[in-house]
């Protein structure tokens, strides 16, 4: 059996409390961790999901992340050499609150493995501290994610709450309304996924749970509450009216916290919510046998197209291993798999004769190539950017009609660019432009660089000298402003937004999948597979953040 050699963080009060179960034990500190984590794990794994334990600190993000890099830190260091199967395994029965990903922006970050060392300390002996003193230490995960939902209550924002809002009154209509029609039964999703999966998280978040937790989770009535928090019945269910709604209650959770709010934070949780929603449907649409060969994709506004015949289908539960002949055309790198709905899906398929009815599509090999890369929970994001029919040079932009929500490509000022690029010297080896074509295209992108340069300094006020001295000493060197402009605001406090202008030639126009099945050579198709992929990441990103913009305009008048 393999050991992995990891670290966590944890408090000054723990690491006592740890100190102590060494002593008891007689073992080394290793040797404890390992029996600590052990027992805990094996415990957890036993119990229902919602009825297994974590500590209030994890709930309360406590301690909070500093700051900043020098910023002094109030945790410590503690080294772990654990078996190799025992680190996954604890951090699947560790707490996950709602939006929380292992890869994120730190407010966002799920701390698995430091909740189940803590927890599993904690639950052999107790500790406290000054913020701690007098919180119920241990919470079921059902309550956890109970007082979770009411701290979002308290703070949820304008887009949040129109959201909400709206699916809470067609939920109340109950099973004897009439049929939901295509809008509504949307609408239900986004709440569903904006309540369950895709929570905004900040430090004033943290802070109001902490003051709901001081309210509830103390005194003689803790034990109570904390049921109340795990059943989620219509006590709970007040409460979480009377967070949203504002008045007493939510002016007392909010009691300490900045008035500034999460707006943007809220706004980009539901256009990723509806993106969620829509990323759903597309992968349905990917294997439904009969669709249409054209769907808009809403957010972010693309449109994409399926080559004729091509489909997906669910070969076997997520359970049970790839059947023949799926396994064989995954080994040899002719289809691509990912999961939907507990199922393994392969794409594309094409009908032919034989056992499955079906074929891969000949020729696809090198787009499997482009997406060896990628990680499996980005595979249908791939798929969405191979068939994203990408505008030619002369293709009118594409007007956006009546939007749900903010922040699609198209209308009348849309900045969006929807060309796919290559760089020019990848234009050049594929023969569809010159060595002169090529060399006039990179003196354009030097000169746009230098001017970039020019304006930069000559935006740095007289009152800092010190920066544009360094700035000018590293005019023509794009590496070396490019350092001097990100270090600017650490070392000056001036914000400097520096980016190169690289030369870049732009495709005719079609999707990817289209070039592949009109037979386009195969290192082309390969290579038009990994740019299409990450321009449409980096679309992505740029529409979320202008719905986090737009936010700020539509709801001047909104709450927080």
């Amino acid at each position: 059996m393999g050991y992995v050699e990891t670290n966590v963080r944890i408090l000054p009060c723990v690491l006592d409390a740890l100190q102590v179960i060494v002593a008891r034990r007689g073992a080394s500190r290793d040797g404890t961790l390992r029996q600590l984590l052990g027992e805990h794990v094996e415990r957890q794994e036993s119990l229902d999901p919602d009825e297994r334990l974590t500590h209030v600190s994890t709930v309360l993000r406590y301690p909070r992340p500093p700051l900043g890099r020098r910023a002094p830190r109030p945790d410590r260091p503690l080294r772990l050499r654990l078996p190799s199967d025992l680190v996954p395994r604890a951090r699947a029965v560790s707490l996950h609150l709602p939006g929380q990903s292992p890869r994120a922006h730190r407010d966002y970050q799920s701390r698995s493995l430091t909740d189940a060392v803590v927890t599993a300390i904690a639950f052999e002996e107790r500790f406290s501290d000054e913020f701690l003193d007098g919180l119920r230490p241990m919470l079921r995960h059902g309550s956890a994610r109970g007082l979770w939902h009411l701290a979002a209550a308290a703070t949820s924002t304008a887009p949040e709450v129109a959201v909400l809002t709206e699916a809470e009154a067609l939920r109340a209509e109950g099973p004897g309304s009439p049929p939901r029609n295509p809008r509504e039964l949307r609408l239900l999703l986004i709440a569903e996924e904006l309540e369950e999966q895709v929570a905004w998280h900040a430090p004033m978040r943290f802070q109001v749970a902490a003051n709901l937790a001081r309210h509830l989770l103390t005194g003689p009535p803790a034990d109570q509450n904390e049921q109340m928090l795990y059943r989620q019945g219509q006590e709970w269910e007040r409460h979480l009216v009377d967070l949203r709604d504002g008045g007493k209650a939510r002016d007392r959770a909010l009691a300490g916290v900045p008035k500034k709010g999460g707006l943007g934070r809220g706004a980009t949780a539901v256009w990723r919510a509806e993106r969620r929603v829509e990323s759903q449907d597309f992968t349905d649409w990917l294997i439904e046998p009969h669709h249409q060969f054209e769907r808009k994709i809403r957010p972010p506004g693309w449109t994409v197209r399926l080559p004729a015949h091509w489909h997906g289908r669910s070969v076997a539960a997520q359970t049970a291993p790839v059947p023949d002949p799926y396994a064989d055309w995954l080994a040899e790198e002719r289809v691509l798999a990912f999961p939907h709905q507990e199922q393994h899906v392969v794409w594309p398929l094409v009908p032919a004769p034989g056992i499955a009815g079906c074929a891969p599509f000949p020729e696809f090999e090198p787009v499997v190539r482009a997406a060896s890369t990628i990680r499996a929970d980005q595979i249908v994001a791939f798929i969405e950017a191979i068939l994203i029919d990408w505008h030619g040079e002369d293709d009118p932009a594409e007007t956006g009609d009546d939007l749900s929500w903010p922040s699609e490509i198209g209308g009348e000022h849309s900045e969006v660019d929807m060309r796919l690029r290559l760089p020019v010297d990848k234009a050049h080896e594929y023969g569809f432009i010159d060595l002169e074509e090529k060399r006039r295209a990179m003196d354009d992108a030097r000169a746009a660089t230098l001017r970039s340069m020019t304006e930069i300094i000559d935006s740095i006020p007289s009152s800092e000298p010190e920066v544009r001295r360094a700035l000018q000493e590293a005019y023509g060197d794009s590496r070396q402003f490019g350092r001097i402009a990100q270090k600017a605001r650490t070392y000056w406090g001036v914000r400097i937004r520096f980016t190169v202008t690289r030369a870049w030639w732009h495709w005719p126009g079609g999707s990817v999948a289209g070039a592949a099945a009109a037979g386009r050579r195969p290192d082309l198709v390969e290579c038009l597979a990994g740019w299409a992929f990450r321009q449409s990441s980096l679309i992505l990103e740029f529409v979320m953040q202008r719905a986090w913009d737009d936010a700020f305009d539509r709801y001047k008048d909104g709450r927080v």
